[in-house]
């Protein structure tokens, strides 16, 4: 497993959560995650020969930790630039931490983009030997 390519490819999602932090990620979100995502897939494809799958797992694991990361730390400022948020946070008890419950969403969602990913590009390397 080459971990320089796994953080190298994670630094994406510090931008993101600068972004998000901004309000500029706003209803394009999904649309430039999945684009990132593509690209860590093709890179994945054609330059890493072996584990792919834990390659990308690790890499959707550590944009989930990254971009909650930094949404957390700039909490009050995301929350002033994304309504959304705000209003889905408000509707919180009072004895749920917003900031665990954005790190609990940021692992769960690592966790299942590193796994789609992964798996994605393991199954485009096993029909590609085949063919």
């Amino acid at each position: 497993m080459d971990w320089s390519i796994t953080i190298l490819l994670s630094l994406p999602a510090l931008i993101m959560g600068l972004l998000s932090v901004k309000g500029y990620t706003q209803n394009r979100e999904l649309k430039i995650w999945l684009t990132l995502g593509f690209i860590c897939v093709l890179y994945i494809f054609f330059f890493v020969h072996g584990r792919p799958f834990f390659h990308l797992f690790f890499i959707g694991l550590l944009w989930g930790l990254l971009n909650s990361s930094i949404q957390i730390i700039f909490y009050p400022t995301y929350i002033a630039n994304n309504p959304n948020a705000a209003r889905g946070y408000s509707k919180l008890s009072e004895k749920h931490n917003p900031r665990l419950i954005m790190l609990l969403i940021g692992i769960g969602t690592g966790i299942a983009t590193g796994f789609v990913f992964g798996a994605i590009s393991w199954i485009a390397k096993k029909l590609y030997f085949f063919m």
